[in-house]
């Protein structure tokens, strides 16, 4: 199974805590304040013109039998957004074809209209290693394409992109991706988690993290960028699908339970485990919680 399938957090009893730390997955990837390769090679041709309106992302209520989904059914799995981010870029840049080893450079730089989704980044960057010692055609990018012929077509170490977008509305899509991808990767570490502990100054200063939450800020410009993980938490929508707290300048933490009691800076002793990801931990108030292997520290 894949890095971002769901994990259903156990029905526990009201008062819940849930305690740690946890080091994000995602890469820091290299910013570039040129538009490089994509920018540089935009093709003369007319692109179709299309009347297609991508919609503006909105936070949907969760259905109250299956909770929310952002990954898997009824919805794109980062695989897909990392698919549709790389066909709508192109389209967006003008590129109909491209060496296949400066493709994958050009995902991972961060400029004007070239930003990969969260949720995707943080798939790819977990996968690829796993393809690092197979032969050039089947690394990850590759195997990837190859299974969308009807957006790709691969020949040899070329790439040629066959999808074609109005450029207005491939620049909607493409913020509509930004927007949906942190969404859903924030959404996935909650349902993983419980309670997802995180130091907010990895997001603000990491690659596609960073500005990813520049650009879903109703103040992207501010000049205070330790500012961002708090003022995306606290936007409209938002404040409703995650509970989100400051514990300290460096630990904060977001929840989408309702009615979780959540506890930090106390000494707790594991009483048992339920597999080998989710265990109970009690405290010396006798309060007995779930906890999940990841968020301790290590």
């Amino acid at each position: 199974s894949s890095h971002f399938s769901l994990h259903r957090i156990r029905e526990v009893r009201e008062n819940v805590a849930m305690v740690g730390n946890s080091t994000a997955l995602g890469f820091t990837a290299a910013t570039s304040t040129s538009k490089g390769v994509r920018d540089g090679s935009r093709s003369n041709t007319k692109s179709v013109t299309s009347n297609i309106q991508w919609p503006e992302f909105k936070v949907s209520q969760p259905d109250p039998v299956l909770g929310e989904i952002f990954s898997g059914k009824g919805s794109l799995s980062p695989e897909q957004t990392l698919v549709e981010f790389i066909s709508t870029s192109a389209a967006f840049h003008g590129v109909k074809k491209q060496p296949l080893r400066t493709l994958e450079w050009d995902l991972l730089k961060v400029f004007p209209f070239n930003v990969m989704p969260a949720n995707a980044a943080a798939w790819y960057m977990a996968k690829r290693k796993f393809y690092m010692n197979q032969s050039f055609d089947q690394q990850l990018l590759p195997f990837l394409l190859k299974k969308y012929p009807e957006k790709f077509k691969v020949m040899g170490t070329q790439v040629i992109f066959l999808e074609v977008f109005n450029q207005e509305v491939a620049k909607n899509k493409l913020k509509y991706l930004v927007q949906y991808g942190l969404n859903a990767y924030f959404s996935h570490k909650s349902d993983e988690y419980g309670v997802y502990f995180f130091d907010p100054f990895y997001y603000e200063n990491t690659e596609p993290f960073h500005e990813s939450l520049r650009q879903c800020s109703s103040r992207p410009n501010m000049a205070n960028k330790s500012k961002l993980v708090t003022s995306y938490f606290n936007a409209a929508g938002l404040k409703d699908q995650f509970k989100f707290q400051q514990h300290s300048a460096y630990l904060v933490s977001i929840c989408k339970q309702p009615g979780v009691k959540i506890v930090t800076n106390t000494t707790g002793v594991i009483i048992s485990m339920v597999n080998n990801q989710y265990g109970f931990i009690k405290f010396g108030s006798g309060d007995t919680a779930l906890f999940c292997c990841k968020s301790l520290f290590k």
